[in-house]
C-alpha cells in the first residue's frame, strides 16, 4: 500500500469531512464528557459484574419441588400456601433479589453505553492514526497544517484512505509509527494504539463479545502517547459545570483512574463524576448492602440514601 494516493485533494472540501467517515464522531465533543463516562463505565461494570459488593447467594426453589415435597409429607393445602407465602416474601426481600434488581434495572444502561462508547472509540483511533501520521516525513497525502485545522484535515483524508485499502491500514501505521525518531510524534504509544484496534476489530481482547468490548474500552480510557492522554485530540463536553466540577480530561488520570485503579478503589471520587442515573445505582447497591451487613469493595463514606 502506498500513502501518495494520485489524486490533487482540495482542502475546503477535506476541512471537517473526517464525520462522513467516522460517522460516530459527528457531534462527539458535544455528546460525550469523556470523565464522566470513563466513572459510568467502571461503576456500572462494578455492578453488573456484582463486584461492588459482596454478593450473597440465595437457593431458589422450583416450586415443583415444594408441590412434591407437600405430597410426599401429606401437607394441606392449607400449609402448602401458607409456606409458599413466607418463602416468596423471603425471596422477595431478600438482598440477592434486591441487588439483582439494581442489576436488572441498569443492564440495559450499561449495554448501551459499551455500545456507545466501543463505537466512538473505534473510530476516534482510527481517525487519531490518521491525524498523527501527518507528521511522519514519507507521508505526503494526509497533509501537515496547525495542529487544529492540519489534524482534521488528516483526519478526513484518512477516512478516504480507510474506504479504498480497509483495515491493513492500520498494519502499515503500526510500522510507519515505529519508524519515528524519538520525539513528541509518532513512535511506540503511537504503534500500540494501532495494534490495540487492530486487535479489538479481530476480537482477539477477550473471550466473548462483550469482553472485547470492555477491555479495548478500558485500555483506551488509560492509553497514553508522548504528551498526554490519548483522548486528547478532541475538546470533549464537561456536564459537571453546574456541580462547580471544573476538572476534565487533563487530570483525568488524577481523579477517575486512580480512583478506579486503588486498592480499595475510591468509590466516592467516582460517583461524584458519574452522571444521576449511575450514582443512583450505586447508592441503592451499597445502601442494600449496608443494611444487611454485606461488605463493599470500596471505599464510600457518606450516608446519603438514594
Amino acid at each position: 500500500m502506498s500513502f501518495n494516493l494520485a489524486r490533487h485533494w482540495d482542502v475546503e472540501e477535506d476541512y471537517l469531512g473526517f464525520v462522513d467517515h467516522f460517522i460516530y464522531l459527528k457531534n462527539a465533543e458535544q455528546s460525550f464528557d469523556i470523565v464522566q463516562s470513563a466513572a459510568d463505565f467502571y461503576l456500572c461494570f462494578a455492578i453488573c459484574n456484582k463486584s461492588l459488593v459482596q454478593f450473597p447467594k440465595i437457593n431458589l426453589v422450583h416450586p415443583d419441588m415444594i408441590d412434591n415435597a407437600a405430597k410426599i409429607l401429606k401437607v394441606s393445602d392449607r400449609e402448602i400456601r401458607e409456606r409458599n407465602d413466607r418463602y416468596y416474601h423471603y425471596i422477595h426481600n431478600s438482598p440477592a433479589v434486591k441487588l439483582q434488581n439494581v442489576i436488572n434495572n441498569y443492564g440495559d444502561f450499561f449495554n448501551e453505553l459499551v455500545l456507545d462508547l466501543d463505537n466512538l472509540f473505534i473510530d476516534y483511533i482510527s481517525a487519531a492514526i490518521g491525524g498523527e501520521l501527518r507528521h511522519h516525513h514519507g507521508v505526503t497525502c494526509l497533509g501537515k497544517g496547525g495542529a487544529h485545522e492540519g489534524r482534521y484535515i488528516a483526519w478526513s483524508r484518512w477516512g478516504n484512505i480507510h474506504k479504498v485499502y480497509g483495515d491493513s491500514i492500520f498494519t502499515e501505521a503500526k510500522e510507519l509509527f515505529l519508524d519515528f525518531p524519538d520525539g513528541s510524534y509518532g513512535g511506540k504509544p503511537w504503534a500500540n494504539a494501532a495494534q490495540l484496534l487492530i486487535d479489538r476489530k479481530n476480537c482477539r481482547l477477550g473471550g466473548s463479545i462483550m469482553e472485547n468490548k470492555t477491555i479495548f474500552i478500558d485500555r483506551v480510557f488509560n492509553m497514553q502517547h508522548n504528551t498526554g492522554s490519548f483522548l486528547n485530540k478532541l475538546s470533549w463536553a464537561n456536564f459537571r459545570t453546574n456541580n462547580g466540577d471544573f476538572d476534565g480530561l487533563h487530570n483525568m488520570h488524577e481523579t477517575v483512574l486512580k480512583a478506579h485503579s486503588s486498592n480499595p478503589p475510591d468509590l466516592e471520587v467516582l460517583v461524584a463524576k458519574a452522571r444521576d442515573e449511575v450514582k443512583s445505582a450505586v447508592i441503592d447497591t451499597i445502601n442494600i448492602a449496608r443494611d444487611n451487613n454485606i461488605n463493599i469493595h470500596g471505599i464510600y463514606r457518606s450516608k446519603e440514601k438514594a
